[in-house]
Parts: C-alpha cells; sequence; structure tokens
C-alpha cells in the first residue's frame, strides 16, 4: 500500500552549523553517542570522540591500514568497533573498556555492522550472513545465511527483538529470540539504514528515495512518498518516534518529518557532499558525511532518542505485566535518577523519580519504561493489562 504525501520546502526548518575541529580529509560513515554531551563519529580509519556536544572533537583511534566499518557504545565505558586490515584483509573488532582511551583488538571475523544488546552479547551483519556472540566478541556463531549481499543496517528494539536491512535484494529480517534464528519479511526495498523509535515503530530507507515505515513490530510495512525522484538515494535515517523522523542521503540531501511520514521538509545544508550518517541525542542532532561534512542543530523533534542498555533479566522491572504499581531494581552500582514512561505513540505520559510508578489509571497496553541512572540508562516495555 502506498501511503501518498508531499515534500513541502516552505515548512520551517532547522538551522544546521558546521561542527569546527573535524579533519576535513575524512569521509564520516556512522556515529553514536552514548547520552547529550559524548559521541563517537568514524570515518575508514579515524574514530573522534567528543564529551561537550561536538564542540571539540579528540582522535582515539587512527590507523592507516584498518577500515572501519561501524561502532557502538555498549554503555557509558564500554565502546565496539568493527573493521579490517587493509593490507591483510583480516577482520578486527576492538574493544575499549574506558571510552576510548585505551583498546583491545580481538582478531575475530568481524566487519560491516554490528549492535550489541549487552556487553557480551552482540550481533553481526556482514555479506550474505548474520553471526552472533554471547562472550563479549570472543568467538561467533553464524544465525543466518540468507542475508542481502549488500549490507544496510542492523537495530535491536530489545534484547530478543531485533532488524537488519539491506540491498540487492533488499528485504528486511526480523528475529525475536536474541538473534537464534531470522525470518525474512520480504519487504520488497533496497535498504541502506533501518532504525525504530519503539517496539512497534520503526523506518527503513534506501535507494530510488524510498522510505518504509511499520506501526506493527515489523510486521507489516508502507512505502511512503516522500516527493524525491527516484534517481536519490537515502542512506541514512533516525527515527525517534512514529511521527518524528530525519533521512539522509546523496549529494546533500536531508529531510524530515514531525507527522509520521505523511509529509516531508527538506533541510537547508550548505553542501553537497553525500550524507552517510544520523543520530540525535536529547539536546542536538547530528548529521555526517563524505570530505569532512560534519552538522550539527538543536534537536526540534517531538521526542527523544534514548541510548540504551538492555535489560537481559526480567526481574528488572516487576511484575511485569502490571495491573497497577511496578518496582524498578538497577544494578548494585548504580542509582535511579529519572523514570519516564512512554505510551507506544513515543510520548511521556508521566515521569517519576523513584523506583516504583503506578499504571492503575493508564489504558491497557504496551508502555517503554525508560530509566535514567547515575551511570547508565536503562529501557524496558512493560504491559499493563
Amino acid at each position: 500500500m502506498l501511503c501518498m504525501g508531499l515534500l513541502f520546502n516552505t515548512v520551517a526548518t532547522a538551522q544546521w552549523a558546521r561542527m569546527q575541529g573535524v579533519p576535513a580529509d575524512e569521509n564520516y560513515l556512522f556515529m553514536a553517542c552514548i547520552n547529550d554531551s559524548t559521541c563517537i563519529l568514524g570515518s575508514n580509519r579515524l574514530l573522534l570522540r567528543t564529551h561537550n556536544t561536538g564542540e571539540r572533537w579528540d582522535t582515539i583511534s587512527y590507523e592507516t591500514d584498518v577500515f572501519f566499518t561501524d561502532v557502538q557504545f555498549v554503555n557509558d565505558s564500554t565502546i565496539y568497533a568493527a573493521g579490517y586490515r587493509a593490507v591483510s584483509a583480516s577482520q578486527i573488532l576492538k574493544k575499549s573498556y574506558d571510552l576510548g582511551q585505551s583498546w583491545t583488538v580481538l582478531n575475530t571475523a568481524v566487519d560491516g555492522k554490528i549492535h550489541f544488546t549487552s556487553p557480551d552479547t552482540g550481533h553481526n551483519y556482514q555479506p550474505n550472513f548474520v553471526q552472533r556472540t554471547t562472550d563479549g566478541g570472543i568467538t561467533w556463531q553464524t544465525t543466518e545465511t540468507n542475508a542481502p549481499p549488500a549490507i544496510g543496517n542492523l537495530y535491536f528494539t530489545h534484547a530478543s527483538t531485533g532488524f537488519f536491512a539491506g540491498n540487492y535484494p533488499g528485504t528486511v529480517f526480523k528475529t525475536t529470540n536474541h538473534g537464534q534464528n531470522w525470518v525474512d519479511l520480504q519487504v520488497a526495498g533496497d535498504f541502506f539504514d533501518i532504525r525504530f523509535a519503539s517496539d512497534q515503530h520503526g523506518y527503513a530507507a534506501g535507494y530510488f528515495g524510498e522510505i518504509f515505515k511499520t506501526n506493527d513490530a515489523g510486521n507489516t510495512w508502507t512505502l511512503l512518498s516522500t516527493g524525491l525522484s527516484n534517481t536519490q538515494t537515502l542512506r541514512a535515517i533516525f527515527a525517534e518516534s512514529d511521527v518524528s523522523c530525519y533521512a539522509a542521503g546523496e549529494h546533500g540531501m536531508l529531510i524530515k518529518t514531525t507527522d509520521g511520514g505523511l509529509t516531508w521538509a527538506e533541510e537547508v545544508l550548505n553542501t553537497t557532499q553525500h550524507l552517510n550518517a544520523l543520530f540525535c541525542t536529547a539536546s542536538f542532532c547530528y548529521v555526517v558525511g563524505d570530505s569532512g561534512t560534519a552538522f550539527r542543530t538543536e534537536n526540534t523533534l517531538t521526542h527523544v532518542a534514548v541510548p540504551t542498555i538492555f535489560f537481559e533479566d526480567s526481574s528488572a522491572i516487576y511484575p511485569n505485566p502490571v495491573s497497577g504499581v511496578f518496582y524498578v531494581a538497577l544494578p548494585s552500582d548504580d542509582r535511579l535518577k529519572k523514570l519516564l514512561i512512554y505510551n507506544m505513540d513515543g510520548r511521556v505520559v508521566s515521569s517519576h523519580e523513584s523506583n516504583t510508578a503506578d499504571l492503575s489509571n493508564r489504558v491497557a497496553g504496551k508502555y517503554l519504561i525508560v530509566i535514567k541512572g547515575e551511570k547508565r540508562r536503562y529501557k524496558k516495555v512493560v504491559v499493563k493489562y
């Protein structure tokens, strides 16, 4: 089914500014943030880190013979970076326990895209296959052998539920058992990126200016009309909620929706370089690309992206399902600062500063619980009956 919409250039857009101190001779391919201030920006050979929302960037890894393909924060101290050595063609996985000050190299067959749902459990999408680790990247087991040969991206909404999308031929795959098995959803698109704002709502973007959207946890996908021509390619997407989303692509193309994809507005950037990655925190949104392209704007989207650590143990929030009051138990080295309850439309319905909350007056259904601790952030879906 085609969801009709138009690209309106007259809609007010955000003010994007170039970030200073970013080397201009690099093609930036990926970006990740763990909180408002700390992010990593990466090219094939360089990893940069900021602790002050992009005002200053410091080099945390530079290797002329290494091609980085992806990076991910697992928590406030642990980072994984995947890639391969150009001379030997050997794949590597680098791991840091101190935000990139020092690195351990795991000589395992990992490049392409990675997504870790805990410090030990991670997933890796390479051409034609997906693999999984449960020991922090030391060993890997192949879990899918029919993946698209041209990789797009890999994203988990929960420790047990994840997606990957690719192209040539393109489709979306889904797992509901921690990546042990995958199901081809047979979505007829060629994808560069996929991102979910919640368990239910996600977007995937790629060739021909196409963006697909799901409102039912990936079971069905709708092709949205972006107003872009079929000669344009979207390389990155960042969804903050069912209604708020950015998409970026070739020749400086950046568009935004705030109505669930019905209409899209073009954002004005002073560049014609290809844009390769997007990321938003609570305060800022970033878009990066070729030839040192790196822009930042204040976050004007409706909702807030939440860097996450996934609960593996269902007893961390209990009882679940719940009819009324539930309780939150954090790790012994962390303490709760704030608890936010989101409905499945991505809107905050209540906020708390204690380890308990009450859903008695809420309608039955699923709610996203976001816990901001002193050291980490967490999220989990709770079912109200």
